[in-house]
This record gives C-alpha cells, sequence and structure tokens, in this order.
C-alpha cells in the first residue's frame, strides 16, 4: 500500500525531522565531552585577554619611561642652554669693563703724550 503524499503528511515529516535535529542539538549540548571541550576554550580565551593585558601594560610602562627619558634630556639640555647663556651674560660686562678700562687707558695715554708735546 502507497503512502498518501498530502499537504499534512508532508507537514508531519517535516516536524518530526525538526524535532529530531533539535534533539540531536540538545543531546549534544548536555554531553560532558562538550562542556569540558568548551571550558578549555574558556580557559584559552582567557588566557589570550591576560596576556593582551600583560602586553598593554607593558607598552603603557615603556611610554612613560620614554617620556620621562625624553623630559629629563630635554631638561638638563634646556640646563646647559641656561648655564651657557648665564655664562655668557656674565662675561660681557666683563668684556665692557676691559674695552672701557682700555680707552680710558689709552685717553690718559694719549693726554700724557699731547701734554709732553706741548711742554
Amino acid at each position: 500500500m502507497m503512502k498518501e503524499d498530502t499537504f499534512q503528511s508532508r507537514r508531519d515529516a517535516a516536524l518530526e525531522a525538526k524535532q529530531k535535529l533539535l534533539q540531536r542539538f540538545k543531546v549534544a549540548a548536555a554531553d560532558p565531552e562538550a562542556e569540558r571541550r568548551k571550558a578549555e576554550r574558556a580557559k584559552i580565551v582567557e588566557a589570550r585577554e591576560a596576556r593582551m593585558r600583560a602586553k598593554a601594560e607593558e607598552e603603557r610602562r615603556r611610554a612613560a619611561e620614554k617620556a620621562a627619558e625624553e623630559a629629563r634630556i630635554a631638561a638638563e639640555k634646556e640646563a646647559e642652554r641656561a648655564a651657557a647663556e648665564a655664562a655668557k651674560l656674565a662675561a660681557r660686562p666683563k668684556a665692557i669693563n676691559a674695552a672701557a678700562y682700555a680707552l680710558a687707558a689709552r685717553f690718559v695715554a694719549d693726554t700724557a703724550s699731547m701734554r709732553r708735546k706741548s711742554a
């Protein structure tokens, strides 16, 4: 005897296939081995995230150290520049005084020379 191919029979067959498929996934989800694999994957993901956090922290620490070193070098250069500028400014009055002294000495010498000539 042949089975009738009606809409209802096709619908029932599709529903039964769907139920079997869902049952297969329910069994697979309740499998202890699947739970163990899922837990292992979660551990791996957590370890990877921990490594990424540690790497990011190390990069931040290195960047901070580099910035501090650059700031220290810049401060040293600025201190050297300021010291050179201060030395230059400190030497300037001495040079001016020396030039003024030389000019005064020449004036005195010229005056003495003129007096001798007129005498």
